[in-house]
Parts: C-alpha cells; structure tokens; sequence
C-alpha cells in the first residue's frame, strides 16, 4: 500500500520520509517568530574590476549593468531559532547585470556564486525557496 500526503503538512524530498519541519514549519505545525534572533554581523568589500572579463562570467541573456564592480560579503549568524540556537555563515559575490529576456527585464546583483557552511539552511532555502 503507497502512502498518503498529509493535509496541512510540509514535505520535502524524498517525500516518503514524511513530514518535515524547517525555517518556515516547525514542530507541530509551530512558526518561529524571529522577534529577538537571529542575531547576525555583515561585511562585504567592492573593488572595481575588468568589465570583459566579468561579461565572461554571465550566462546568456545576461550583460554587465553599470560599473564593472564586484563585491564580496559575508554574513554570521548566531542564535537561529529553528536550528536549535546554533548558527551558520554564507560569502557570496555579487556582479551588477541586467536580464534581458523575450517579455522582461530584470537589474539587480547577480550572485555567482554562495558558499554556506551548514547543510541545513541549504537544504531549505534549495526545497522552499527554489534558492
């Protein structure tokens, strides 16, 4: 006999392990408020750079917007509820782009890449926020 999903419960893959919780559902349905945490330190450094060779770096439908400037930031976190208390660190590097597609256009930091340390945020912001 296969399994049934569960009305009002999140589940991520493998869907067979069951319900599951995370940043946005915890035990029992709960929701973590985040009023006094977590508690978080932010850094990022801009230099200006090579305009061809950070073109060189965009996938297509993609062009450089703007100064040719990268940045690098890293956020600490601590005292993230739904982990228990614990906390994690990301470092990401930003280029300016624009988006061009058949319809729209997008501007903003296009993020080539995101290190994180801890698999937990990784998993949830990849099955909850497509991230």
């Amino acid at each position: 006999m296969s399994y049934t999903f569960k009305p009002d419960q999140m589940y991520r893959m493998p869907t067979h392990f069951g319900p599951s919780t995370g940043p946005r559902r915890g035990p029992e349905g709960r929701t973590f408020l985040c009023k006094d945490n977590p508690k978080s330190t932010a850094i990022q450094v801009s230099f200006l750079s090579n305009g061809k060779q950070l073109e060189a770096l965009l996938p297509p439908g993609f062009k450089l917007h703007g100064d040719p400037v990268v940045t690098v930031f890293g956020v600490y976190m601590k005292e993230i509820e739904w982990l228990a208390g614990r906390g994690y660190n990301v470092l990401g590097v930003t280029i300016p782009a624009k988006f061009t597609g058949d319809k729209e256009t997008a501007v903003g930091p296009f993020l080539t890449v995101l290190w994180e340390n801890l698999a937990d945020p990784i998993i949830t912001g990849r099955e909850e926020l497509g991230f």
